[in-house]
């Protein structure tokens, strides 16, 4: 039960959109984004669940995540442009 209860949804990591959880583990959980398909995971065992739940984000949110993201995919190449280190 990496996240726990607040993390069955959280904003993913290229979109910002809804991403539910597709494998909970017990340090770490691995979602899918319902807008892009984007598949990650999150390790949970460093920070610990989260207290609150992680989706929805307030729209301030969501325009730094989309930002961040356009950073870090915008300038990726190769076979695995999609894929991000996070």
């Amino acid at each position: 039960m990496a996240g726990g209860i607040y993390a069955t949804a959280v904003p993913c990591l290229k979109c910002a959109e809804r991403a539910d959880r597709i494998y909970e583990g017990l340090e770490d959980d691995y979602y899918r984004c319902s807008a892009c398909d984007y598949e990650f995971g999150i390790d949970w065992a460093s920070a610990g669940a989260p207290l609150k739940p992680c989706w929805p984000i307030s729209e301030a949110e969501v325009t730094e995540r989309r930002s961040w993201a356009a950073h870090v995919f915008g300038t990726r190449s190769g076979p695995n442009a999609d894929r991000a280190s996070v």
